[in-house]
């Protein structure tokens, strides 16, 4: 538990770096993932699919709501990965 909030802390905490700040009333909601890819799939190619195809799909699907992913490339975690959910209000999540 501990590294996944240090895992949500460093993520929130660059994403507010590059400009994108959250408003009063905004959710967030930080989600581990354990992939496990099918036979012939590799988890990179799962991680370009979540990236590329589900989070522009999820954002589409739910307006207000601001879909991420994100996978560790170095250090202890390597390969893990994680979702971001940032909704505007407890409204739009409900």
């Amino acid at each position: 538990m501990k590294r996944f909030t240090i895992f949500a802390a460093v993520l929130l905490f660059t994403g507010m770096a590059f400009g994108q700040c959250l408003q009063k009333g905004n959710l967030v909601g930080v989600h581990h993932l354990v992939l496990t890819p099918n036979e012939g799939y590799t988890l990179n190619q799962v991680a370009n699919f979540y990236a590329n195809e589900y989070c522009p799909a999820y954002e589409k699907a739910f307006p207000g709501i601001d879909a991420y992913f994100s996978m560790a490339n170095r250090g202890e975690f390597v390969g893990e990965c994680g979702r971001i959910f940032i909704c505007e209000s407890k409204e739009i999540r409900d």
